[in-house]
């Protein structure tokens, strides 16, 4: 989830045409906007996740972050 907070917040903020496509931020949250609601989801995560649905939640985020590069990559 690190890998997703730093690719997303890199985007944004080196990019003018990145916004964030998750309805639960802002289109430009800041790095404290991102930092407080990232940390909110990894506390819920850890709570209340068995170990099978932590496979299915590293994988999804590996194509988050992999989509983050790709944005970052091709500079929009």
């Amino acid at each position: 989830m690190f890998l997703d907070f730093y690719t997303t917040d890199y985007a944004i903020r080196n990019l003018e045409c990145v916004v964030e496509m998750n309805p639960l931020y802002s289109e430009r949250p800041s790095t404290a906007e991102l930092v407080f609601k990232k940390s909110i989801v990894v506390f819920y995560l850890d709570r209340y996740l068995t170990e099978a649905d932590y496979d299915y939640v590293n994988g999804t985020y590996t194509l988050i972050v992999l989509n983050n590069l790709n944005v970052i990559k091709s500079g929009c």
